[in-house]
């Protein structure tokens, strides 16, 4: 069964400080990342190690067993970050630990503090390399979800049961067909998209010989450099179906034809990211691109991994003259996930299969 992740409690700071590799051969080094008090793993966390410049020598997502293993190749002093969304991130100072094999680090379970007040967005809309609070603070707890579904798929650390929908409206949004696949892999993300650095660039509309298109965004574009120093930020409240929520409004500096602005709406009980959902921004009226948009959702799910549980995105269809005739929705939801076991570590292996068989006789009942 499929669960959200909820914190329990708070904990006090961790006790690891780092490592110092020796100046021999490459070594292998596991992070194991706990919760206190019953060292429960954590999974899916991202934990990556970094230099005395502060630069990223490795990083990785924790298994469903809260490990991960790096190999360093030279001899280097270095520290370990883990950062999991809706928690407060851990950055050790280095210390030397010779010989090292595994390393089991208790990590804090303390949310961040969220704005509690609505600031207005600078209007010159400056350059900011990093976004000042509260704006800042919002997007960074974004990214961490958005860096753990990235890193789970382009590792290709997770198989997913993903059930995809075509669907064709009329200009009235009356439902004229209707079309669903089920697949298994390791993504759930728009076909029908481009490269971040493309898409910031060019904007997201698309021409080709069947006409002009609209490319979808994946998480990736919200991770690029561009779209940090290229979007304007607000803070908005939720309302209606996002009652109780926080967003981070964003909207292009430049207003690019083809362009997306929306928001990055949080659970403020939790602290994490929800969903994002937007609109294009400088097309055609008589496209109406006021019903032209969609979403991304965002969820933790067992066994401890980020996803995009669900995308959902319309365009316009086009007549003859490029005469808007109706649009066109399409989308996918993740129906299960399971992680990929690494075979490599026969410990491992063995530990992650009677993991599952014991869940699987807990979910079984007797009559």
């Amino acid at each position: 069964m499929l669960t959200p992740h909820h914190a329990r409690g708070w904990y006090a700071a961790i006790a690891l400080a780092g490592l110092v590799v020796p100046e021999l051969a490459a070594q292998r080094v596991t992070i194991h990342a706990v919760e206190a008090p019953r060292s429960t793993p954590v999974s899916g966390a991202i934990v990556t190690l970094l230099d005395g410049a502060g630069s990223s020598v490795a990083q990785g997502l924790t298994s469903e067993l809260g490990r991960i293993t790096f190999r360093l190749e030279t001899a280097t002093q270095v520290q370990i970050r883990i950062e999991r969304a809706g928690f407060v991130d851990t950055v050790l100072a280095a210390r030397t630990v010779l010989d090292v094999d595994t390393i089991t680090v208790t990590v804090p379970v303390r949310k961040p503090e969220f704005p509690t007040t609505l600031v207005a967005g600078a209007r010159a809309c400056p350059t900011l390399p990093n976004l000042e609070p509260p704006f800042g603070q919002l997007y960074a707890e974004a990214r961490k979800a958005l860096r753990a579904v990235d890193l789970a798929e382009r590792g290709e650390l997770l198989s997913l049961g993903v059930t995809s929908f075509v669907r064709t409206l009329s200009s009235s949004l009356k439902l004229e067909s209707e079309e669903a696949n089920t697949l298994l892999g390791p993504t759930n993300r728009p076909n029908a998209s481009g490269a971040p650095g493309e898409l910031l660039a060019k904007g997201f509309l698309t021409r080709s010989e069947r006409g002009p298109g609209l490319a979808a965004p994946t998480v990736g574009f919200f991770l690029a450099d561009g779209f940090l120093t290229g979007s304007c930020f607000t803070l908005q409240r939720g309302a209606d179906q996002r009652e109780g929520m926080l967003g981070l409004g964003f909207a292009p500096r430049a207003g690019a034809t083809g362009g997306i602005s929306g928001t990055i709406w949080f659970d403020v009980r939790t602290r994490e990211p929800i969903s994002i959902d937007y609109l294009y921004r400088g097309l055609p009226s008589a496209w109406r691109p006021d019903r032209l948009g969609g979403l991304l959702e965002l969820k933790w799910l067992s066994p401890g991994f980020w996803v995009t549980r669900f995308w959902y995105q319309r365009t316009p269809r086009f007549g003859p003259r490029e005469k808007l005739a109706g649009f066109r929705e399409e989308g996918a939801e993740v129906t299960s996930v399971s992680a990929v076991v690494d075979t490599s570590d026969r410990a491992a292996t063995a530990a992650v299969l009677a993991r599952r068989q014991q869940e699987v006789r807990r979910s079984v009942a007797r009559i």
